[in-house]
């Protein structure tokens, strides 16, 4: 049985990761989407806490994928989680690919001083 200290826990880092996504989606404005859109092209936006990562918002998403697996931690609820990051990461590298194109040495400046996701490791 799950202790409540541990749900309420749980249920903290939950809510803390929801504001923050909202947070940086916000922060991005109008250059905020999911995927690519070639006819409403994005600003390039570096600022706030995309200095130190450029996909924050795919981080919470990862964040919130391993407390559902704290939660229920069975294999299908694994595999869900292992797929998701899978086709996520997919997600991303064609989002790079496509503001490598759009920003070409302005990205590229980008990537090499701020991490994927989760600061000076990946």
């Amino acid at each position: 049985m799950i202790g409540t200290a541990y749900i309420l826990i749980l249920f903290f880092l939950f809510m803390t990761q929801w504001e923050l996504k909202r947070r940086w989606q916000i922060k991005m404005g109008k250059s905020w989407r999911v995927g690519i859109d070639e006819n409403n092209p994005p600003e390039l936006v570096t600022g706030g806490l995309y200095r130190f990562i450029r996909n924050p918002t795919y981080l919470g998403l990862f964040i919130l994928l391993g407390g559902i697996w704290t939660i229920w931690p069975t294999f299908s609820i694994a595999v869900f989680c292992l797929i998701f990051y899978f086709f996520l990461e997919i997600q991303v590298r064609c989002e790079e690919e496509y503001l490598y194109g759009l920003f070409d040495d302005r990205f590229a400046s980008y990537t090499k001083r701020t991490a994927r996701y989760i600061p000076f490791i990946y």
